[in-house]
């Protein structure tokens, strides 16, 4: 991983966009990066003033609602799938934000945490998921999401030991039905594999 205090502009960049590919390819979304359906420019203007109109609609709502926490999950699933589909980090900071209204009425919405923690992996910021996703297990030791999402934001941080931890545990109590089952477990090689390395090179420099 990359040092962030030092890397240059151009080297953040490649960060992030390796980061965002390879949250992409855990959600399932690789595919659809590499060959995205062909969409005339009246169709990407048709969904984004669905999506503008939406959002002002909720918007709206909340003026005269603000205590209302469904409405304000609703409003940070809206900018989460618009972000996810375009890639603007600026509309996940705006998930971020309705995600936070929601968790400051109700401290205890497990789900919502981890999609907020998600939308903060996109936007580069690994510390602030995880430690949102650890929040999630002080109140549900056994959240299935949060302990999928923390072994792959630790793989991002390069806190392999970490990433089997939690996967190991995911693969213990998930659902045997659960989608992600298959590339955790090709995750957890991998991760393997990365400590296994890391050890033969430390010996390898201790000897020398």
């Amino acid at each position: 991983m990359l040092d962030k205090t030092q890397a240059s502009f151009t080297s953040k960049l490649i960060a992030l966009g390796i980061a965002i590919l390879f949250i992409a390819s855990f959600l399932g979304g690789f595919a659809y990066l590499l060959n995205p359906p062909q969409q005339t420019q009246n169709q990407v203007d048709s969904q984004e003033f669905d999506f503008q109109n939406e959002v002002s609609q909720i918007g709206a709502y909340l003026e005269e609602n603000p205590e209302d926490v469904q409405a304000w999950t609703e409003l940070g699933n809206k900018y989460y799938d618009w972000g996810a589909q375009t890639g603007d980090l600026n509309i996940f900071a705006a998930a971020v934000d309705a995600y936070r209204s929601a968790l400051e009425l109700d401290p205890n919405l497990n789900d919502v945490r981890t999609d907020m923690a998600l939308a903060y992996l996109f936007m580069d910021n690994t510390g602030k998921a995880i430690s949102e996703l650890e929040q999630v297990l002080e109140n549900d030791p056994n959240h299935v999401n949060a302990i999928l999402n923390l072994g792959y934001a630790n793989k991002i941080a390069g806190n392999f030991s970490e990433t089997v931890k939690f996967w190991e545990k995911f693969l213990e109590i998930a659902p045997k039905d659960h989608p992600r089952i298959e590339t955790v477990k090709q995750g957890l090689e991998e991760a393997k594999k990365e400590i296994s390395e890391t050890k033969e090179n430390t010996t390898e420099l201790e000897s020398g």
